[in-house]
């Protein structure tokens, strides 16, 4: 009997996006989106999952001010469902709704909202890293600065965070980030933060750490010797 429920609530929530097609924005009425808000507490993951997504392509289909104005509120639910195949999703579409809405979006409207994730009292760690995790999303429309402005200091701060975890988690994607950082800003803000860490008393953090660690130093000798290479090159012409 569930599972022909959660089935049902599944098929309702997907056939909103072909009303929404057909009908434009008006067809979605206050009772519908109280209607979706609600589904994000049902008890059936793959229920919530349809929910975070038809949010999502709402949002594309109908802009920034309609997400803010209608759908903000059920969407960033997902940081914090209980499953973990449904904030995974989540950050997912998160990351299609960074290519729509675009760098102003991700600062003014998004990083709000996964900080309150963050520092929320008597949040669960796991809701933390989904969070951090999330900024892997972003990636893609911010620009070196604005990752040392908006970025870096949440990392700063997480890698200090009293769950092991999350401060693995820090590293994971501290790695992941490089290329697209500013090196200076890895020098003076995030490689002493890693060698802390390459002493922490938690293994798996220790090893992360390391790890990171040890990529921040390939990637400084890489580009010593790009720049050596390009000197040099320089100079024979001369």
């Amino acid at each position: 009997m569930r599972m022909i429920l959660w089935l049902i609530l599944a098929r309702v929530v997907k056939s909103i996006m072909g009303i929404a097609k057909v009908g434009g924005p008006d067809v979605i009425t206050p009772n519908l989106l109280a209607g979706l808000s609600s589904l994000t507490q049902d008890g059936h993951w793959r229920v919530r999952l349809g929910v975070f997504e038809v949010c999502s392509k709402l949002a594309q289909q109908f802009g920034r001010e309609y997400y803010a104005k209608n759908l903000e509120a059920i969407f960033i639910k997902f940081l914090s469902d209980m499953a973990s195949a449904v904030r995974e999703e989540g950050i997912e579409q998160l990351r299609l709704l960074v290519e729509e809405f675009k760098s102003e979006w991700v600062i003014h409207s998004y990083l709000p909202k996964m900080n309150e994730a963050i520092n929320k009292e008597k949040q669960g760690y796991l809701y933390r890293m989904t969070a951090l995790n999330s900024i892997l999303g972003l990636i893609s429309v911010l620009s070196k600065e604005q990752l040392s402005q908006h970025i870096v200091p949440i990392l700063a701060k997480s890698g200090k965070d009293p769950v092991p975890n999350v401060r693995f988690c820090v590293c994971k994607i501290i790695k992941k980030l490089l290329p697209q950082l500013d090196p200076s800003i890895v020098s003076s803000k995030l490689k002493g933060l890693l060698s802390e860490l390459c002493e922490d008393q938690d293994k798996d953090v220790q090893y992360y750490a390391k790890v990171a660690l040890n990529a921040i130093q390939l990637l400084f000798s890489q580009s010593n010797f790009l720049s050596i290479h390009t000197q040099a090159r320089v100079v024979s012409l001369i």
